[in-house]
């Protein structure tokens, strides 16, 4: 998977490899939280999640600036974005 950008899952009880799951490439590529069900993640200004379960990734949100700060609270998804030197606060709800 050279040249890609990808989320190692691995069992927290073992330590046990899982799976590699290429999640795009190109762009600032960051791992910014999660829950149970889902990695928070962005690439540049598309955040996205992978659930960990199906392997499957959705984008949540393309942020108008780059995303400061993103983090994961329960389901609940914040970051920051500075447009115009007028910072504002984003939120979103990840699925169930």
């Amino acid at each position: 998977m050279s040249g890609s950008d990808q989320i190692t899952l691995f069992d927290a009880s073992t330590g046990t490899q899982l799976a590699v799951v290429r999640v795009g490439s190109g762009g600032h590529f960051s791992v910014d939280g999660g829950d149970t069900h889902w990695a928070v993640f962005h690439i540049g200004r598309t955040i996205s999640a992978l659930n960990v379960h199906s392997h499957k990734v959705i984008r949540l949100a393309r942020a108008a600036a780059d995303p400061l700060g993103l983090s994961v609270s329960g389901h609940r998804v914040a970051w920051v974005e500075n447009i115009h030197r007028r910072g504002r606060v984003r939120a979103l709800e990840l699925p169930s």
